[in-house]
């Protein structure tokens, strides 16, 4: 009985055997080389990156890697990457397999074993070259906006693609030259391979071809990987250890500045005052090379400067000039990166949620702009905004006086101190002071009495969380607001509170944590869902509306909130969800984050426009929403196009108040 295996390096000269271990040994030498150059490159920032949960952090690698858990998201790239990947990975395991039989005294490649192995790699083989093809086709036949081709894109994808050709011929010539085993039909590719072959050859030239192929495929193979150490293809193990890094705070919270009175200045006035993972970051994005941030951000999409893909590679370009030995006067950062682009950014978190290997974009503009705003360096109005803060505890600059006149006459109750509370009604700067969010801040009254829930608010003595002031680069003024508010919200032993803003909702839940503020905090559209759940209130009256809901990225992209409130609007007698083309993690920005509420943006189209127009072509009734600076610019942007009479923005208190049949 013929038995079913293969001499391994059958036909291959002993020279050539034993000469791929100098050639391995002298590649591997350029990968450790250049693995130091990397490693004295990102140790040049500045540390503070805590490392731990390894367990986890293993976790998420698989997931991301292995797993594709975002890269297949984008169905075409995603599919044609998961190809190449796969592929590529276990034709990569099979020849360590082929290695350990021929050097180690374990010997199993024969039998079932050797079947089975030899149709997975085929199949491994036309996975790779099926994913090369769609690569191809993608860059030169589809040739999307975000990807630019170059000659290294070219050079990798061919040379990817005759090693995994040659790798059928080698595989063909040898069935070939052993007069056609029946057993190898277990590889059907090669098999074929192999009686092309015999057609077109004779038997002594066959056996030559072999020889030819393997050197070739052998030596074309080290070349591939070669080029891991300076090329696009060192994302394979850059990108790895970035997923591994990975920052596991808050999605929502940004990285605090303590001691700022000690410091010489703020944020980031070079490339060495970013952290060294931030770096990190800088190079994974580089050689990802993916453009997906691009695709979504609001900011590029409204043609202003800032596309997030450019600006983290302009900030490695600039990296590596700085430590290029040979390049004397390296162009300064801020001339790398322009002040329009840092402020054209609504920190919306779009970027970072589309990211396939988890690079931050937003902690690096906010670092920037501490910066900037260190140097005196302002965009627009934001100066007075700041400065009603400061001296308000609002930015509109209404008086801390008036802050609980939209609760007069509803018999809410205000918090004291040293007693027990019990639930805290936070209705934030816009449901204290903007006439559309009073309305919310009222609903919200009705639902809560309605419900039976005791609760307070803390009138004059609630400020500004300082959410704004933070992300337009005012660290300072954010601290003082943050430790006021901690403050008198443990004097009154606050534990639980209650916002329906999710600005006001991410800062004290994720960020005054930072501070000693440990507070359970909770959404208007999670407590509402909830209440609808129990049975506590019920929203009966039929409102027959055509509504289109609108993501709010602070409290979707953010803090993953999504199927609360569509829960509530489903549960409302007469109401038709019909969901936007950008919805939950890919919803469109208001336009409103990063402080973009109150400073104004002069480059390119509306944000909130394009927004609203959007959500026009699912022909609503209303939009719902659930923030404040949501329903502002997307009501005024109906407005400004003439679709108020048309569309009504309403938050999702106010749509429930009204099918409880009470209005606010």
């Amino acid at each position: 009985m013929q038995e079913f295996t293969r001499e391994i390096l059958w036909n291959i000269p002993a020279w050539a055997s034993v000469g791929i271990y100098f050639v391995l040994i002298f590649v591997l030498a350029i990968l450790v080389r250049r693995a130091f150059f990397y490693y004295r490159l990102w140790a040049s920032g500045r540390s503070g990156v805590k490392i731990g949960r390894v367990g986890e952090r293993i976790k998420d690698l698989i997931i991301y890697t292995i797993g594709h858990k975002k890269t297949i998201r984008d169905a075409y790239p995603g599919t044609m990457h998961l190809l190449i990947f796969v592929g590529f990975v276990t034709l990569f395991i099979g020849t360590v397999i082929v290695w350990i039989e021929h050097r180690s005294p374990l010997h199993f490649f024969y039998g079932n074993f050797y079947l089975i192995f030899s149709l997975i790699m085929d199949i491994a083989g036309i996975m790779l070259i099926a994913g090369i093809l769609m690569a191809l086709y993608r860059r030169f036949i589809i040739r999307p906006e975000r990807i630019k081709t170059n000659r290294e894109d070219i050079i990798i994808l061919l040379t990817l693609l005759i090693i995994a050709i040659t790798g059928f011929f080698i595989e063909g010539t040898r069935i070939a030259s052993n007069n056609f085993p029946a057993f190898e039909i277990w590889s059907p590719v090669g098999y074929m391979a192999a009686k092309l072959m015999g057609i077109v050859h004779s038997p002594q030239d066959i056996s030559s071809l072999h020889k030819v192929f393997w050197i070739f495929h052998a030596a074309l193979t080290f070349f591939f990987i070669s080029l891991i150490a300076y090329t696009k293809l060192s994302h394979i193990f850059i990108a790895s250890l970035n997923i591994f890094l990975r920052s596991y705070e808050p999605k929502g919270a940004l990285t605090p500045v303590y001691d700022m009175e000690k410091l010489d200045s703020l944020g980031a006035a070079k490339i060495e005052d970013f952290t060294w993972k931030q770096l990190l970051d800088l190079d994974a994005c580089k050689n990802v090379r993916c453009g997906r941030c691009q695709d979504e951000c609001p900011a590029h999409l409204s043609e202003k400067p800032l596309s997030p893909k450019c600006f983290l590679r302009r900030l490695d370009a600039h990296m590596h000039e700085k430590n290029d030995k040979k390049i004397k006067d390296a162009k300064p950062m801020y001339e790398m990166i322009t002040e329009d682009e840092i402020w054209s950014c609504t920190t919306c978190g779009a970027c970072r949620e589309q990211c396939p290997v988890l690079c931050e974009q937003v902690d690096k503009i906010v670092d920037m702009r501490r910066y900037l705003l260190f140097s005196g360096k302002l965009s627009g109005n934001a100066s007075r905004i700041l400065q009603n803060m400061m001296n308000n505890g609002n930015p509109y600059g209404q008086p801390q006086t008036a802050r609980a006149d939209w609760a007069e006459g509803l018999g809410v109750k205000t918090a004291e101190e040293g007693k027990e509370n019990g639930l805290l009604y936070w209705g934030g700067c816009a449901g204290a002071y903007d006439a559309r969010n009073q309305k919310v801040s009222k609903a919200m009254v009705n639902i809560l009495k309605t419900a039976g829930i005791e609760f307070s608010i803390l009138g004059t003595k609630e400020t500004c969380t300082g959410d704004a002031a933070r992300r337009i680069g005012e660290e300072g003024l954010f601290q003082m607001l943050a430790g006021q508010n901690i403050e008198t919200l443990k004097k009154h032993n606050i534990k639980k509170i209650l916002t329906h803003c999710p600005h006001c909702f991410n800062t004290i839940k994720n960020e005054y944590p930072q501070f000693g503020g440990e507070f359970e905090v909770v959404h208007h559209t999670e407590f509402i869902a909830n209440l609808i759940k129990e049975g506590k209130i019920k929203p009966q009256k039929e409102l027959n509306l055509n509504i289109t809901y609108h993501d709010s990225c602070y409290l979707g992209r953010y803090n993953d909130i999504y199927n609360q409130p569509r829960n509530i609007l489903n549960s409302i007698n007469g109401i038709k969800l019909n969901e936007m083309e950008k919805s939950r993690e890919k919803s469109f920005c208001c336009g409103a984050g990063g402080g973009h509420m109150w400073m104004e943006i002069n480059i390119g189209k509306k944000i909130n426009h394009m927004r609203i127009e959007q959500a026009a072509k699912q022909n609503p009734d209303a939009v719902a929403t659930a923030c404040p600076f949501c329903l502002v610019m997307l009501d005024d942007a109906a407005k400004a196009k003439g679709l108020e009479d048309k569309i009504k923005v309403k938050d999702i208190a106010i749509i429930v108040d009204e099918a409880m049949g009470k209005q606010a």
